[in-house]
């Protein structure tokens, strides 16, 4: 039942399918991607996926891969939405079923694309700075305080995923969400040990860079 309510009232776009095939599909995945129940349901899932994507998205299927990865997917109107994608097999009236979350990712690309822009346009100006001007350690050091702002952003943009990750892992390890059985509960150990792994990975980041300053 928890599962029910979650699906219908979840923001994100959730999915269930079998070998491909799409079951069901939350009122969020009508709504974003501007299909109709009858256009989505009974459709293959790469009927949705932009030619970029298909081969990647073939490959995560095909392995079974559950941690999230990215990819583009055609709404309705054929424009192009960069998704994240978690995927995690259930039991589905006793059939082995696969439930898809995607998570549209078009804001955060573009603060990467902009941040990015941002950062090589000031990368290109010290480079210039530095070999034309006597002054170059002052224009160093903007950059550096800059690039420490980048990387504060970064790093908030990722502990915060990460953390939620690490959090509801802990609750359903401990069966805060109802008991799971050991094939489960090594999924969710794995989600956690990734989770404190990337957290340890971004900590030690900034540590570099508050050495580097």
């Amino acid at each position: 039942q928890r599962l029910t309510q979650f699906f219908h009232a979840t923001f994100e776009m959730v999915f269930f399918h079998e070998n491909g095939q799409i079951k069901d599909a939350n009122p969020a995945t009508m709504k974003m991607m501007g299909y109709t129940p009858g256009e989505i349901i009974g459709k293959n899932v790469l009927e949705f996926v932009a030619d970029d994507s298909k081969q990647n998205v073939i490959s995560k299927m095909s392995e079974g891969v559950t941690q999230p990865y990215e990819a583009n997917v055609i709404t309705n109107t054929d424009a192009i939405m960069p998704v994240e994608i978690h995927a995690a097999d259930i039991n589905l009236n006793g059939q082995i079923a696969r439930v898809v979350s995607l998570r549209d990712i078009t804001e955060r690309k573009r603060s990467e694309e902009a941040l990015q822009h941002a950062y090589d346009i000031l990368e290109t100006k010290v480079e210039e700075r530095t070999a034309e001007l006597s002054f170059a350690n002052a224009k160093l050091k903007a950059l550096d305080e800059l690039k420490s702002m980048f990387i504060a952003s970064v790093s908030h943009e990722l502990r915060t995923p990460l953390n939620s990750i690490i959090g509801f892992s802990s609750m359903m390890s401990q069966g805060a969400y109802g008991e799971l059985n050991d094939k489960y509960k090594d999924y969710i150990a794995r989600i956690s040990h990734s989770g404190q792994h990337l957290l340890s990975l971004i900590t030690d980041i900034i540590d570099i860079s508050k050495i580097e300053s």
